[in-house]
């Protein structure tokens, strides 16, 4: 099975660890959101400011069977991350998120690579570096939320339920996502608007949104299940959008046969093409939408039932240019592979 271009990946790592490092040094605090830790993420910006306080939340575990050594290696590495850091566990917790916290300034590093050596260095992640106000302020209040209803200690019994409703600030359902689309596409409602409504709420709406409005969507994923694709995928075919997608090799070879077979069934001509590939990571999506703007969600959420209704994941829309393009020529490259 054909894998992602090392060089695509070395590009996104270099750059990550580049801005990383920059912003650990003119920052006196990393908050971060993880589903896995290990200690060579913290302790390279402890390298670069021994005086960063770097403290956070990483995914709890319902229950852990001893006898796979898998598991038992990957907690003890977590656990031996706290030389570095400050942690407590959170289940579900599913986002990637890094907030850099300064005298004057914070900023916020949002994508699909949890803080592990693997994620930096060896798969296709894709970030984006976020200091618009309102969304930073956003995250710093899911961070206090998840930090409150987190323990110390990794194993659950029983755990704490944070509704996501709570981490919805625009409060947001499936009928106001319909009415933006709406009067987006009326051409009643600004864009910045509709993106600033969309980024304080949470991946869900901001999925639906793209697929509701996409002309044309390239999508990059880790994880694909089928309900979810009727959901996302099927609904933005049935609407004549263009869909390709480069998947990891977590994800069937069968899906892309279920979901055409799916949109067939409702009336839908457009097909649905999908690569698969190694060392993907990446819940990337970017659209052209009927408007002809272009837009790029860039996240933690995968294309799965309980990604886009239990986890705890968080994303943003984006439409700078540049990073677009960037996305698009990945694409084009990974296509070709």
């Amino acid at each position: 099975m054909p894998s992602i271009p090392s060089e695509i990946i070395e590009s996104w790592s270099h750059d990550l660890m580049e801005h990383i490092r920059v912003l650990a040094s003119d920052n006196r605090e990393l908050l971060f959101l993880t589903a896995e830790i290990s200690p060579v993420i913290p302790k390279i910006i402890k390298e670069v400011n021994r005086d960063i306080r770097i403290w956070g939340v990483v995914r709890g575990y319902f229950w852990i069977n001893l006898q796979s050594r898998v598991q038992f290696a990957a907690m003890r590495r977590i656990l031996s991350s706290r030389r570095y850091a400050e942690f407590r566990f959170f289940p579900l917790l599913h986002s990637k998120v890094l907030i850099f916290r300064g005298a004057e300034f914070t900023t916020a590093l949002i994508g699909s690579g949890n803080l592990t050596k693997r994620s930096f260095m060896e798969e296709l992640n894709h970030y984006v570096i976020i200091s618009k106000e309102e969304i930073v302020s956003k995250l710093l209040n899911d961070f206090s939320l998840i930090w409150n209803h987190s323990r110390d200690d990794a194993y659950y019994e029983e755990c704490s339920l944070l509704p996501l409703r709570k981490l919805n600030q625009s409060n947001l359902d499936q009928e106001a996502v319909r009415k933006l689309v709406d009067g987006y596409l009326d051409g009643d409602l600004d864009l910045d608007y509709v993106l600033t409504r969309l980024n304080l709420s949470i991946p869900l709406y901001q999925w639906l949104f793209l697929s509701m409005v996409a002309e044309e969507m390239y999508i990059f994923m880790y994880l694909i299940e089928f309900e979810a694709a009727k959901r996302i995928i099927v609904p933005a075919m049935l609407n004549d959008a263009t869909v390709k997608i480069i998947a990891s090799n977590r994800v069937s070879t069968r899906i892309e046969e279920m979901i055409n077979r799916e949109a067939e069934f409702h009336g839908g001509k457009e097909r649905v093409r999908i690569k698969i590939l190694k060392g993907l990571h990446a819940k990337t999506a970017v659209v052209k939408d009927k408007r002809g703007a272009w837009l790029a969600y860039i996240g933690s959420a995968p294309l799965t039932k309980s990604g886009l209704h239990c986890e705890v994941n968080h994303g943003v829309i984006i439409t700078d240019r540049r990073t677009i393009l960037r996305l698009l020529d990945d694409f084009d490259a990974c296509e070709s592979v």
